[in-house]
């Protein structure tokens, strides 16, 4: 579509329509830069809507441009007073990241070349014998080739270890745990070392009647582009004996036909777990949710409350060895 659109431009001059379905391309691929550019071509204009320029203030945010953002933010707080509440704290966010940026923390970042690949690797975590778990959609020989994921032209995610010494330090050859993986998206996976268990996120396509729903598993997006089918999260737990997983089984709140639940985490005695799901009545798009075992089952889930939760979402929640708890929004 943005080609298509590029093409167009070329020789009819485009109407404010077309520039925001283009803005809109880019930003459904993530190029937030060229995104901005269109957004700024339609807030400056006089046809800009107050969606136009909130949409062009988030990609100001997302650019790192934190004056110009604050100053549309502003402007579109003129505009929508009843959404003052809500600007005032993406206002403060800016702010903050000022703050940060101006006082850096001193930290060493390293590629870990020996791990990453061309395409996308996220999600390392320690696993058994001082190795690792991590997800990436990079190409992997197998006897049947891999459909490709429609969204980004890759291999589907799969799950991806790699053993380590006793100092943690990540050795041998990185190799996909087919045991673990299933036909769609797979991981992030985190281990329990008390109980040798590993709890993932699974993929599942599902038929669906209601919508809006959320096509892309990657980034919970709200709107549908199927009407039939779309993919939904599920976790998933593994017991690890004998040298291989065995015990594969559903997280008991799973609900593909109705809503999402994943990215989990657990405490260091593996009596607690975090996760994200998009169950309808929380805070947010997406929420932080934690069930506690008892007599080695999980208790009803309950939702983190509101000072973790926003209106926004919240994702990849993980506790260290001390129950501190990290999450991105």
């Amino acid at each position: 579509a943005i080609d298509l659109y590029k093409g167009h431009f070329k020789v009819v001059a485009p109407k404010i329509s077309d520039m925001r379905n283009l803005a809109e391309c880019y930003i459904q691929v993530n190029n937030t830069k060229d995104a901005l550019e269109w957004m700024g071509k339609i807030a400056s204009s006089d046809s800009s809507t107050a969606d136009d320029i909130i949409k062009y203030a988030k990609l100001l945010k997302t650019e790192g441009q934190y004056d110009e953002a604050i100053t549309q933010y502003k402007r579109y707080k003129a505009s929508t007073p009843s959404k003052s509440a809500e600007v005032d704290q993406l206002v403060q966010a800016c702010e903050k990241s000022k703050e940060w940026i101006a006082n850096p923390r001193k930290i060493d970042i390293t590629n870990v070349t020996y791990l990453n690949s061309a395409n996308c690797d996220f999600g390392l975590m320690p696993a058994n014998n001082f190795g690792y778990f991590f997800a990436s959609d990079r190409n992997v020989i197998s006897e049947t080739p891999e459909k490709n994921y429609g969204w980004t032209g890759n291999p589907y995610l799969k799950i991806f270890y790699i053993s380590g010494n006793e100092n943690k330090e990540p050795t041998g050859n990185v190799k996909a745990v087919n045991d673990l993986n299933f036909n769609y998206h797979n991981g992030p996976a985190i281990y329990n070392e008390k109980q040798q268990i590993t709890y993932f996120t699974r993929t599942n396509m599902v038929r669906v009647k209601k919508k809006p729903v959320n096509p892309d598993p990657t980034s919970w997006w709200e709107r549908s582009t199927t009407t039939d089918y779309t993919n939904r999260l599920e976790i998933y737990s593994a017991q690890y004996a004998n040298n291989q997983w065995t015990d594969i089984k559903p997280f008991p709140y799973n609900k593909p036909e109705e809503y999402s639940v994943g990215h989990p985490a657990i405490s260091s005695d593996g009596q607690i777990m975090y996760f994200v799901s998009d169950v309808p009545g929380g805070f947010g798009e997406t929420d932080i949710y934690y069930c506690k075992k008892e007599f080695n089952t999980w208790s009803t889930p309950k939702n983190a409350g509101s000072t973790i939760n926003t209106a926004g979402r919240e994702f990849f929640p993980f506790l260290d060895e001390n129950g501190t708890l990290y999450f991105s929004s």
